[in-house]
């Protein structure tokens, strides 16, 4: 796994851009690569012992959620996400709880059960297709996938 360096960011602000650097990781390792998500998750857990911030708990517990998904441990996945989405609801983080949600109905939510990846992986490499082989489509709606 190869994380891409940039300057440090203000002083007391790396420890977020670290934890959204690790996030980026996890997020590219998590289909192919478990142990590479989980590894990223627990840096993550690492750097939210040392330095305790909102938004590095939150992300940190957005990663281990994601390596629990792609454990296959489903109640976890949930309750890390869970965590996950109140921690940015409670440092005024709309839309970042909000992505939280799409890693919890991957898990499964409620009384729903869990995506099937390689079916949501084919329908995306279906509909990347059908757009290059015809370039007249300029948008599409699927719903639902």
């Amino acid at each position: 796994m190869l994380l891409a360096c940039r300057p440090l960011p203000r002083r007391g602000a790396w420890a977020p851009a670290l934890a959204w650097a690790l996030k980026r990781a996890c997020d590219a390792a998590w289909t192919t690569d478990p142990a590479a998500t989980a590894l990223a998750a627990g840096l993550a857990e690492e750097l939210a012992a040392r330095r305790p911030d909102g938004e590095v708990r939150a992300l940190s517990a957005w990663m281990r959620g994601i390596a629990h998904l792609a454990q296959g441990q489903m109640e976890a996945a949930l309750e890390a996400l869970e965590r996950a989405g109140e921690g940015f609801g409670a440092i005024g983080r709309p839309l970042d709880a909000a992505q939280t949600r799409i890693s919890r109905l991957m898990a499964g939510y409620r009384d729903r059960p869990p995506v099937n990846r390689a079916a949501v992986v084919d329908a995306i490499v279906a509909t990347a297709r059908l757009a290059v082989d015809h370039p007249a489509i300029v948008a599409a709606d699927i719903n639902p996938l």
